[in-house]
């Protein structure tokens, strides 16, 4: 992540690790930063990458929102419960931070009546950093055996706009009859 950002961007990367020496981090192009706090007040990007146990479980927590400037930005495509979702919702709800993006949360799949849901200022995606082989080939046979089904005429199983499919299917029996 540092070196895309460095290349790409430009940006002057800082990082906090306390595992990982400030030579290592030197030698990608990377400040390191001796506390979280100290990376926090000085950051425009927060970007999570640490691995969930008993140090990081709610590691951004209230604090750690009050420590970030009002500017500051946080993505976590870690693991949902570093970040206290209801700690985020209040830091971004009273403008202690500007916005966030989150492909991972607390508690999965999040539902539409999770509060993060109702706010203008953060990106909400599903995780797919867990993407395996068996699960890509597994995606490709469901989309193809789904094409088929409608190709045949047949309603999908898993249709998701139910009011559509009388249209989709005039339209791909008239693709089979060539015209």
């Amino acid at each position: 992540m540092a070196r895309k950002c460095i290349a790409a961007f430009a940006m002057t990367v800082v990082a906090y690790d306390p595992y990982v020496d400030g030579a290592a981090m030197a030698a990608l192009g990377v400040e390191k930063a001796d506390r979280l706090e100290d990376l926090l007040a000085r950051a425009d990007y927060v970007s999570v990458h640490a691995e969930l146990n008993d140090e990081t479980l709610h590691m951004f927590d209230e604090a750690a929102f009050r420590a970030m400037p009002p500017h500051a930005c946080l993505i976590n495509t870690a693991r949902g419960r570093i970040v206290s979702q209801p700690a985020l919702h209040r830091a971004l709800s009273e403008g202690w931070i500007r916005a966030a993006a989150l492909d991972v949360f607390e508690v999965e799949p999040i539902g539409p009546d999770n509060p993060l849901c109702g706010l203008d200022n953060i990106l909400l995606s599903p995780h797919v950093g867990g993407l395996t082989e068996g699960f890509m080939e597994a995606s490709a046979m469901t989309v193809a055996d789904t094409m088929l089904r409608v190709f045949r005429g047949e309603r999908p199983e898993n249709i998701r706009n139910p009011e559509a499919w009388e249209r989709t299917k005039q339209r791909a029996t008239r693709l089979l009859a060539g015209g």
